[in-house]
């Protein structure tokens, strides 16, 4: 009788799994620390410092807008699978907190936080790409409050705050929100109107109307950082495998 023999050999080579591509987005003032996840190689880092508080009415004027937040962008950042980096998102105040990402001791990338009336500025932020936030608005006497400016976009400055003219009852507009970026907040309404805070992110708060108005509250203009990455993974190769069928 005749014996057959059938040998199937299988060999599966390295190859490498690539992943759809993650975003992550950190919003809540504070410091954090993220770990870079297994098979991450680089990040493209998006910081956007935190808006300013309005001003209070002074004196016999209305109160001032505060200045948006700085955006600063890394491109492509060499990061090391498993490692900690330590993340600071601003904090809306007076000003405006810085937001930055830190490898150690070394600032990777840096946003500055908007002040009293100015944006924070381009030339004090840290990447490859930097954008100033826009003004807040000015005021006149008797007036309502003035607008905060938006917080700077990914690829344009920050638009200002709109002023509150003399014995105007209409308050400021903030600043218009450019691409990738957030609106500033209205002004106070005449007869003491407390100014408005931003919708989200980044933007300036509105000033506080005469008499007596407050300026905007330390509330949503907080920092943010988006963290853009794709994981690749390697696979190792297989044992060959024999079958034989007699």
């Amino acid at each position: 009788m005749k014996r057959f023999f059938i040998s199937l050999l299988l060999l599966i080579s390295s190859f490498s799994l690539v992943f759809a591509e993650t975003v992550e987005t950190f919003i809540t003032p504070g410091v954090v620390t993220w770990t870079c996840p297994i098979g991450v190689t680089s990040v493209k880092i998006e910081c956007w410092g935190a808006g300013a508080c309005g001003a209070g009415q002074y004196g016999y004027t209305g109160g001032i807008g505060g200045g948006g937040g700085a955006y600063s962008r890394i491109n492509s950042y060499i990061v090391s699978s498993g490692a900690g980096y330590t993340l600071t998102i601003g904090v809306t105040g007076s000003p405006g907190g810085d937001t930055s990402f830190k490898n150690g001791v070394t600032t990777v990338c840096l946003a500055k936080g908007g002040n009293y009336s100015v944006g924070g500025a381009a030339a004090s932020c840290t990447g490859d790409v930097k954008y100033s936030g826009g003004s807040g608005g000015s005021t006149g006497m008797y007036s309502s409050g003035s607008g905060g400016g938006s917080s700077a976009g990914t690829e344009s400055n920050g638009n200002d705050g709109l002023p509150s003219y003399n014995m105007s009852y209409n308050p400021g507009a903030g600043g218009s929100a450019p691409v990738g970026g957030a609106a500033g907040g209205s002004g106070g309404s005449r007869n003491g109107g407390q100014g408005n805070p931003p919708p989200s992110f980044g933007g300036g708060g509105g000033g506080g109307a005469y008499p007596g108005g407050a300026g905007s509250p330390a509330t949503n203009g907080y920092g943010q950082i988006i963290l853009t990455y794709t994981i690749t993974a390697t696979a190792v190769p297989c044992v060959p495998i024999i079958l034989q069928l007699e």
